[in-house]
């Protein structure tokens, strides 16, 4: 996507005391040798339609680039010049994408992951070391460490997720002149209430992801309702990763018992979680606890001592959690609750 050559942002004391903050990672490193660390990020995770896409970033500490931050914190104008200032004045950096497809095939994290990996694995010159935002890559050949929060408190990890988001957002630009009843220049895939009416109106384009709209049926509360559990377990999922939880399953099942939503490990804890989502109102909470009966309970508690037992697993404590997703006007995720059942 072209950038306005005009436009130019502000930069103010704040932007220079927080660069200086940010590269304390990437200093450090330098110091203990590292030559060439990069930061990576990934952006889409959370959209029901288009790629998941990821970018690795090796800066150069001699050139300063000063507005780098999370990239959502950061107005589209502002984002497309730092996308423009960091692929002229990197080291080096690698976007790469996972489409739809694979994301219903192997699920979105590992979707994420796949990105992610790939990316670094095409820099030139190669990462000697990798800052990544929030997720642990095992394939990964390099030392890393990740960070909560990266593209926060990294400024190789914030040029990253510019970049990525940068990328996408011009990629689903491009999908709208292709399927234009969907408007993705507007939602850029997420899960708006115009995107859920163009959904219900035109039925599904080649790009969304079927994994996040299963049987989804035009005019089917139902099937709606299903959809907006699907989105709210795939924010719960991004949020227990961000707080340095591990998701070990999703949409764990089996017959006849049923189905644990997520299945996430701390430390030695290991965490069952059932999703529920429900629209704002008064007694919200009390809806979703009511949703929990004793029946469903006995099925989860069945369903996490076989996981435990069909996989060996010892030295742990393992709780049973629901995460009570509140939904704004638009279906969106405002708000977790997270209570411990018993």
């Amino acid at each position: 996507m072209a950038i306005m050559t005009e436009y130019k942002p502000r930069i103010t004391e704040k932007d220079r005391l927080r660069y200086v903050e940010m590269a304390r990672f990437e200093d450090e490193l330098q110091a203990a040798g590292f030559s060439f660390v990069c930061g990576v990020d990934e952006a889409g995770r959370g959209p029901l339609a288009g790629p998941v896409v990821a970018a690795a970033c090796i800066l150069d500490s001699s050139i300063t680039i000063l507005g780098l931050n999370d990239s959502k914190k950061l107005s589209e104008k502002k984002r497309l010049f730092l996308a423009e200032e960091i692929k002229n004045k990197a080291l080096a950096y690698n976007i790469t994408e996972v489409n739809n497809e694979v994301i219903d095939e192997i699920n979105i994290l590992e979707a994420s992951k796949r990105a992610m990996l790939t990316a670094v694995k095409g820099l030139a010159p190669k990462a000697d070391f990798a800052l990544v935002d929030a997720v642990y890559l095992a394939e990964l050949q390099i030392p890393q460490k990740a960070l909560l929060k990266g593209d926060s408190c990294s400024n190789s990890i914030a040029a990253a997720s510019i970049l990525a988001k940068t990328h996408r957002d011009s990629l689903m630009i491009k999908y709208a002149k292709e399927y234009p009843e969907y408007d993705f220049d507007k939602h850029k895939g997420y899960g708006t209430k115009g995107h859920y009416s163009a959904l219900a109106k035109h039925g599904l384009s080649p790009i969304h992801r079927l994994s996040f709209l299963k049987k989804l049926k035009a005019g089917s509360s139902k099937n709606k309702a299903k959809e907006c559990g699907l989105q709210a377990e795939n924010v719960v999922a991004t949020h227990l990763l961000k707080q340095g939880y591990k998701i070990l399953e999703s949409n764990f099942e089996l017959r006849p018992f049923g189905e644990i939503d997520l299945i996430a490990q701390k430390g030695r804890q290991l965490f069952f979680i059932e999703v529920k989502a429900r629209k704002a109102n008064p007694y919200v909470e009390d809806s979703l606890l009511e949703s929990i009966d004793s029946k469903k309970m006995s099925k989860i508690r069945l369903l996490a001592s076989y996981y435990i037992d069909s996989r060996s697993i010892t030295n742990t404590t393992s709780h049973l959690l629901a995460a009570f997703c509140i939904l704004n006007s638009c279906g969106q995720v405002e708000h977790i609750h997270y209570k411990e059942i018993l």
